[in-house]
């Protein structure tokens, strides 16, 4: 005969989603930062069995990455909805507004998820961010294209739309990362620069 105990709370025996795992995942990183995410905690934090974690995400990595991705996907509120913009400098504020908001959502997000991988996942970690990010940057490069306002020199062989938007969003970054509470001196170099 075979006897089983019930040796601590009662596991949720509804099948989780992979966006309910993420969800806790990112009222994890919310609440006790990225490098507090781990597989115990996540399955703990969602009453289900350690296994039904694995079966989502088969290493700490890949919970990583996609906690990530997540969180991105939050801070940027990529749920479908389409936002106009009257001018690109209007989009670099509404950008800066956003991830400043939710930087105060997520602590030490940016600091720390690039250092949350092990040697060997750096790489996958990189190109996560970017394939997050490419997106974002393709946005605003339409979007300053589309700026009825830009002058019609502005850009040139040297100096592109693409170019100009990478240099804004290292610049957008760089004060975010400063944890600058206003990026008023970067839309003026823009408006300086481009009407």
């Amino acid at each position: 005969m075979n006897v089983v105990q019930n040796g601590g709370a009662d596991l949720n025996m509804a099948v989780t989603s992979r966006e309910e795992i993420l969800a806790v995942c990112r009222e994890i990183v919310a609440e006790e930062g990225l490098s507090s995410v781990n597989m115990r905690l996540v399955a703990s934090r969602c009453n289900i069995a350690l296994g039904s974690v694995y079966n989502y995400f088969p290493s700490k990595s890949e919970l990583l990455l996609a906690t990530i991705e997540s969180v991105w996907m939050d801070i940027f509120h990529m749920n479908g909805q389409v936002l106009v913009f009257e001018s690109f400098t209007a989009c670099i504020a509404w950008l800066f507004d956003t991830v400043y908001k939710s930087s105060q959502k997520y602590p030490e997000f940016f600091n720390l998820h690039s250092m949350s991988f092990a040697a060997k996942d750096k790489n996958e970690g990189r190109k996560m961010m970017e394939i997050s990010l490419m997106h974002l940057k393709k946005n605003l490069v339409q979007i300053l294209t589309e700026d009825q306002n830009v002058r019609e020199n502005a850009f040139e062989n040297e100096l592109t739309p693409e170019i100009f938007v990478t240099y804004v969003f290292t610049l957008l970054m760089s004060l975010l990362l400063e944890k600058q509470k206003s990026c008023e001196p970067l839309l003026t170099m823009i408006a300086h620069s481009i009407y």
